[in-house]
């Protein structure tokens, strides 16, 4: 389940915390609260999709390998232009992405469009493009 609204996720999230509202507002905003964003970048992402008109998908997976399973989560995924884009959400700064790499393994026949959301900067690698959480509204 993602929140419409971010404020307040946040809020609901460290409400319990000593921090009261304010403080935890005024640490976001300038980058001094030290805490994982995850379900907060989540929760923008879902809502920005769906604001832009698409139905996005959880989606986990299994590859077996030898005699282990190796469980792969994709935070969404939604159909644009006759491909597939797998969208991972990571709130910090060292990261993964098996979810994403091991989606051709899996389904080789499909064709993907792989996006990491983050913190990090506009760049691309092995034809996955990482896209600052702030660019997400071009999706």
């Amino acid at each position: 389940m993602y929140s419409c609204d971010a404020g307040p996720l946040v809020t609901s999230i460290y409400k319990d915390k000593t921090l009261n509202v304010e403080d935890i507002y005024k640490k976001l905003i300038f980058g001094k609260f030290n805490s994982n964003f995850g379900k907060i970048f989540e929760s923008i992402i879902s809502q920005t999709l769906i604001s832009n008109g698409y139905t996005p998908f959880y989606h986990t997976y299994i590859i077996k390998e030898a005699e282990k399973e190796k469980h792969y989560e994709i935070d969404f995924m939604f159909e644009r232009a006759g491909k597939i884009v797998a969208i991972e959400v990571k709130s910090g700064s060292n990261f993964t992405t098996s979810s994403l790499n091991n989606l051709k393994i899996k389904y080789p026949q499909l064709k993907f469009e792989r996006i990491v959301i983050s913190n990090k900067a506009l760049s691309e690698k092995d034809s996955v493009r990482y896209l600052p959480i702030y660019m997400a509204f071009i999706l």
